[in-house]
């Protein structure tokens, strides 16, 4: 019996070292092999209006016949200028420009707050407490970026959600009707 035990610790040792070891090289290769200022994530709403819903978004896929309108922003230190700021629903495709010296971003968000009332913890604003709509990851300096988003009726906020720069006046009010 002694000796049915003492086998069982073994294995159960062994199974966990290779646990351990199988997950340490997991994380190693789920990197972020994204170079700084490279846009991945272009064009990616979620469709569901739900945000208990997971932000993965989905991309859009426009219908036979359909146009996507375009809105340009234009992003630098400390502002997100939007142009025009109301549209149709529908697609809508954000191309934004960074006018800027350092990264920024576009994120959109489904709110009826003032510009200046989104919960901020650590400097950004938590996108899963928030109706998350899609985003154009971060870029650099003199670049542009864009993103293809199906928006219904209502009223939202554009932000650069890099830490510190919502705080630092990094919205715009965009209306679609």
């Amino acid at each position: 019996m002694q000796r049915g035990l003492r086998v069982s610790r073994i294995r159960i040792g062994t199974a966990a070292l290779l646990l351990a070891a199988t997950v340490i090289v997991g994380l190693g290769a789920c990197g972020d092999d994204d170079e700084p200022g490279q846009v991945t994530n272009l064009g990616t709403p979620p469709v569901s209006a739900d945000p208990e819903a997971d932000a993965d978004p989905t991309p859009v896929e426009l219908a036979p016949g359909e146009t996507a309108q375009q809105v340009t922003v234009a992003l630098d230190e400390w502002s997100v200028l939007p142009e025009p700021v109301e549209v149709e629903a529908g697609v809508v495709e954000f191309v934004a420009t960074n006018d800027g010296d350092e990264l920024h971003e576009v994120v959109v968000i489904k709110s009826d707050v003032a510009e200046a009332e989104l919960e901020v913890t650590n400097g950004v604003v938590p996108e899963r407490a928030v109706d998350f709509r899609g985003e154009i990851e971060e870029f650099a300096a003199g670049e542009t970026a864009s993103g293809t988003f199906r928006l219904e009726a209502g009223r939202y906020l554009l932000i650069c959600n890099i830490p510190v720069h919502y705080e630092n006046g990094m919205v715009a009010a965009f209306t679609v009707r």
